[in-house]
């Protein structure tokens, strides 16, 4: 029913500005029926990340994933997630990014599915090339998906994206409408 787990994550990674981080963390968790009609995996650890190249900067902190499926029912199926780790910008700055979501669908018929979520997180920039900027995200979708055959499926997806951030520049919005179509063979 249940799996208990626990583990050491060696990541080390590299940047296009030629810094380099490993990244040790130490943590445990649950993975298949976490409560009563609610299945997944959730993660819990406690992580040093060195800068090893580049720079000297130690950042320290708690890290966690969990994602977890509740089935309503036949048609209908609710999905969160949560995430806490340590990440990299495209400009060479660590931030440390919590972040979350919770969608949901819905089979209308074996065709024709609907879906819907909503996301949000905050983006803490760390160290000297941080400067103190913090960020925050807000984020809502909508989607339908039509098979009309094991060859051809088509969906359309629409999708709001909100940034806060405590510099001025960084504050922005943006909306996309995709449509797409997928065949197999």
């Amino acid at each position: 029913e249940r799996d208990l787990f626990g583990g050491y994550r060696l990541r080390l990674s590299e940047t296009s500005a030629l810094t380099t981080f490993a990244d040790h963390s130490v943590s445990f968790g649950i993975s298949g029926r976490i409560l009563p009609k609610l299945n997944g995996t959730v993660r819990v650890g406690y992580q040093v990340r060195n800068e090893l190249k580049g720079g000297s900067d130690v950042f320290k902190g708690y890290n966690a994933t969990a994602s977890v499926t509740w089935n309503v029912t036949r048609k209908l199926n609710v999905r969160g997630s949560i995430s806490k780790d340590f990440n990299t910008t495209s400009t060479n700055v660590t931030t440390d990014s919590l972040s979350g979501n919770l969608d949901a669908q819905y089979a209308r018929t074996a065709k024709l599915t609907f879906g819907t979520g909503v996301s949000g997180g905050i983006n803490k920039f760390l160290g000297d090339l941080g400067g103190g900027r913090e960020d925050i995200f807000f984020s809502y979708y909508g989607m339908v998906r039509y098979t009309f055959s094991e060859r051809l499926r088509v969906g359309l997806n629409y999708t709001f994206y909100q940034n806060w951030s405590t510099l001025a520049f960084a504050d922005f919005e943006r909306e996309s409408l995709t449509f797409d179509a997928s065949t197999r063979f």
